[in-house]
């Protein structure tokens, strides 16, 4: 029997929505006695097909759980979308140095704008395979949906902070860094802004003079974060010194900074917008937490047979290789949500296949 004008997707998906029935599914049968290897159906139908047949020798649970995922589009925008995806990173980062003999770190808290203009952003992607899925706690739905979706969280917890300020190239870019803390001080400082086209800062001390009030392109404005402590705090950070060994009244810098500080310390206290970005990209990326997700059954809509005659160790090595790509939809999607109580009614058609293949993983 050629399988040529077979619709194996509908075949596919039918085995997905009626496992139980999968057993005696008279199209699979004869098709089966063609390809013995059941090529035409995609690992997870392949392997519910195998169990209703009372052939579980024969299912290989790592490439089943390989073609089932938890699927975040929240932040990476829908795959096929046309519409500008609009990306907001907060990031917390620091820039660490010294004046005279003291340790200073300077905190910021910074967000970086990106506008992707095709709509779909891959790296923002958030998913979890179901080997990674917590299946030991099937039994208790809520634990088992809660872990899910921390999961979904903490696949993204390393992710470095991306954005730059751009008015060309795959995103338009833009920042605002804003000095919020010296030390264990926090302080209302000054914020600087970079649109891609024009940039600037704000709330710059009117106390004492200024390099570059930044208005303009090359990115030469710069901020002493001197300016931004009183006596009280130079004294609880160890910098005041006394009238006598300060260097008194002037246009640039405090009264109380004392004169044995060196020119290059003097000049490191000037930041530039350089330094900001630079300490921006090591800073740490504030996580918004995933609240919906679907739940992806089956490989890709562009499965072709070949994915399901790897072995075990094939598998594991391929790796996400195996999994649907994620510009196409995958056979079956189960909307799930954050804080669910139970589960969908969908997913607990799967739970004894699932189930299974976790136990002959493990």
């Amino acid at each position: 029997m050629a399988d040529s004008s077979i619709d194996l997707l509908a075949l596919n998906r039918e085995i997905l929505l009626n496992p139980k029935a999968a057993g005696s599914n008279e199209l699979v049968a004869l098709l089966e006695l063609e390809k013995p290897g059941l090529e035409f159906l995609c690992p997870l139908a392949k392997a519910i097909y195998l169990f209703e047949t009372n052939r579980p020798d024969r299912v290989n649970p790592s490439e089943a759980l390989l073609s089932c995922a938890i699927v975040d589009y929240t932040f990476s925008g829908l795959p096929g979308s046309e519409d500008p995806l609009d990306i907001l990173e907060e990031v917390s980062h620091t820039i660490k140095t010294t004046f005279g003999d003291q340790e200073i770190l300077l905190r910021f808290k910074s967000t970086g704008g990106m506008i992707y203009c095709t709509g779909f952003w891959s790296d923002y992607l958030r998913s979890a395979w179901a080997t990674k899925w917590p299946l030991d706690l099937l039994s208790s739905p809520q634990d088992f949906v809660a872990s899910l979706f921390l999961i979904l969280d903490e696949s993204c917890s390393e992710t470095s902070p991306g954005a730059y300020p751009t008015d060309k190239g795959e995103f338009l870019g833009s920042m605002t860094y804003a000095l919020v803390g010296i030390n264990d001080k926090n302080i209302d400082g000054p914020e600087y802004s970079n649109m891609g086209c024009e940039d600037g800062w704000e709330g710059l001390s009117d106390h004492y003079d200024q390099r570059c009030l930044g208005a303009r392109i090359d990115s030469e404005g710069q901020m002493c974060w001197l300016h931004y402590i009183d006596e009280h705090d130079a004294k609880s950070l160890g910098i005041w010194a006394k009238r006598d060994e300060a260097i008194g009244v002037n246009s640039d810098y405090p009264e109380w900074v004392s004169k044995k500080v060196s020119k290059e310390d003097m000049e490191a206290t000037w930041i530039s917008p350089d330094h900001l970005q630079s300490s921006y990209s090591q800073g740490s990326l504030a996580v918004e937490e995933s609240t919906s997700a679907l739940l992806a059954f089956g490989c890709g809509t562009d499965w072709e047979p070949g994915y399901s005659e790897y072995d075990d160790d094939q598998a594991d090595a391929k790796g996400d290789e195996l999994i649907f790509d994620p510009m196409t939809p995958p056979l079956m999607e189960i909307p799930i949500q954050r804080g669910a109580n139970s589960l969908p009614d969908e997913l607990v058609v799967f739970v004894p296949y699932i189930m299974k293949l976790h136990q002959m993983q493990n």
